[in-house]
């Protein structure tokens, strides 16, 4: 198949054409791989909040720790479906 272009604006319509069609061929490539750059992004700032804020003991870290009760946090929204 031979395709013949005379100017730049058909040449950037058929990219665009491209483009799209790629796009919506990979949608699921495209989702991961924009989901990774976000994820990516996000460690970077927590890094640099890391990097800027105060040093705590790893003491400090453990007092902190909360075991939530699970029966409370699986427990449904709507009262009349479990009762515990």
């Amino acid at each position: 198949m031979t395709i013949q272009l005379t100017n730049s604006e058909q040449v950037k319509d058929l990219f665009k054409q491209a483009l799209l069609e790629i796009l919506q061929e990979e949608r699921e490539l495209f989702y991961d791989l924009f989901a990774e750059i976000i994820e990516d992004m996000a460690l970077v700032k927590a890094i640099k909040v890391g990097e800027e804020s105060e040093v705590v003991s790893r003491d400090e870290v453990f007092a902190l720790h909360w075991v939530p009760n699970p029966v409370v946090l699986f427990r449904p929204l709507h009262p009349f479906v479990f009762q515990p």
